[in-house]
C-alpha cells in the first residue's frame, strides 16, 4: 500500500477542516460513539458525566481524586502492542505521520488543543487514521476501535477521561484562530458554553483586560511577562506609549530619531521612529516608529539612530541583513 486509503484520507480532510469557530455538541451522538469504542473493546459502556469547560474538568477530576480505568486500559494497550510494532518500522507509516505532522505544524490547531486540553480526543482521532491505513489484521484492528472517536470528534467532544465508574466528557469550546494560533481583538479566542472564556492575541494568553485595552502605559511598564509586555505594546501602540510615557530621545541623525527608556526591571526598552518612504494621499510623509533590541551591534542600536534601523533589516532566516550597521543606507532599501 503506497498512499494514503480514501477512507483515511477522509479523515484527515475531515479533521482539518473542523469548524473550531462554530462547535457543534451532539451529546447523543458522541456517548453512541464512545459505547461502540467500548464494544470493540469487549467492554461494558460507563455511565457518562459531562463538564462544560476546561475549569470544571479540572475541578471535578482533582476534587473526586478519580483514577484511569485499569480494565479500558489494558483492553486497549493489549490491541495496540501488536499495531505499534508497524507503526515504527513502516514505511507506510512514516508518510502517514508526515502528513499528520504537516497538518499539525501547519494550523497549529492541534498542538493547541492538545495542549490546552491535556489530552485530547482529536489527537486520537489522528492516530486513528494512521492504523487503518495498513494491510496488517492486527493494525487495523486497532484502527477500528479508536474509529468511532473520529466521528465523536465530529460530533463536539474534545476530550474524555475513562474511569472505574464513569466516563467524564467536556465539549470542544468555540476557538478563534487566526494564522494558527489563538487570536481575538475583541473579545475571548477561547469561550465554551458556561461562559468560562480564554483571551489570547496572537498566540500569548492574556486578560480580559489587555484585550478590551483597559490598561495605561504604566501598566506595560510593571509587566514582568515579556511575551504579555509586547502583546500590550502592540495593543497600546508604540507612537503612543513613547508620547504618553514621555521618552526621550537619545540620538537622531538622517536615518530616524531614536528613543530608549530603562524599566525598573533594569530592562532596556527601545525604538526608532522613521518616516515612510512612501506618501500619503495628500503628498505628507507619515511617520511610524519601530521596536529595536537596544543589544545589537555591541550595543549600537541602542544608541545610534542608524544602527537602531539598520538593526530592522532582517534576512529570511532573521537573521541581521548587514554585518555592520554601517554597511545600510536607503540606496538598499530602494
Amino acid at each position: 500500500m503506497s498512499k494514503l486509503t480514501p477512507q483515511v484520507q477522509s479523515i484527515l480532510d475531515d479533521l482539518e477542516h473542523l469548524d473550531f469557530a462554530n462547535p457543534v455538541l451532539d451529546k447523543r451522538i458522541v456517548e453512541k460513539c464512545l459505547a461502540e469504542h467500548f464494544r470493540l473493546l469487549g467492554l461494558p459502556m460507563l455511565p457518562v458525566h459531562w463538564v462544560l469547560s476546561l475549569k470544571e474538568y479540572t475541578s471535578y477530576t482533582s476534587k473526586t481524586k478519580i483514577k484511569e480505568n485499569r480494565a479500558w486500559r489494558v483492553a486497549l494497550d493489549a490491541v495496540q502492542r501488536t499495531a505499534i510494532l508497524e507503526v515504527n518500522n513502516g514505511e507506510l507509516f512514516k508518510r502517514a505521520r508526515i502528513v499528520w505532522s504537516t497538518l499539525w505544524s501547519n494550523s497549529g490547531i492541534w498542538a493547541r488543543i492538545h495542549t490546552l486540553y491535556s489530552c485530547g480526543t482529536v489527537v486520537t482521532a489522528f492516530e486513528s487514521a494512521l492504523y487503518l491505513n495498513s494491510s496488517n489484521p492486527d493494525t487495523i484492528a486497532y484502527g477500528n476501535i479508536l474509529l468511532p472517536l473520529v466521528k465523536a470528534v465530529k460530533s463536539g467532544l474534545g476530550v474524555y477521561y475513562v474511569t472505574k465508574d464513569e466516563i467524564i466528557c467536556c465539549p470542544i469550546p468555540k476557538l478563534i484562530i487566526k494564522n494558527g494560533q489563538f487570536h481575538n481583538e475583541t473579545g475571548p479566542a477561547v469561550l465554551w458554553s458556561n461562559g468560562e472564556a480564554h483571551y489570547f492575541y496572537k498566540g500569548v494568553k492574556v486578560t480580559k483586560e489587555i484585550v478590551e485595552k483597559r490598561f495605561s502605559w504604566g501598566d506595560i511598564e510593571i509587566e514582568k511577562n515579556q511575551e504579555i509586555r509586547r502583546v500590550m505594546l502592540d495593543i497600546y501602540g508604540l507612537e503612543r506609549y513613547v508620547k504618553e510615557s514621555r521618552m526621550v530621545s537619545v540620538h537622531t541623525d538622517d536615518f530616524g530619531m531614536l528613543y530608549t527608556k530603562t524599566r525598573e526591571d533594569g530592562t532596556t526598552f527601545a525604538t526608532v521612529k522613521v518616516v515612510n518612504s512612501t506618501p500619503e494621499p495628500d503628498g505628507s510623509f507619515k511617520d511610524y516608529f519601530i521596536r529595536v533590541n537596544p543589544t545589537l551591534y555591541d550595543g549600537d542600536a541602542g544608541k545610534i539612530a542608524h544602527a537602531a534601523v539598520a538593526s530592522t533589516w532582517r534576512t529570511k532566516d532573521g537573521k541581521l541583513a548587514f554585518k555592520r550597521w554601517q554597511e545600510y543606507c536607503p540606496a538598499y532599501e530602494t
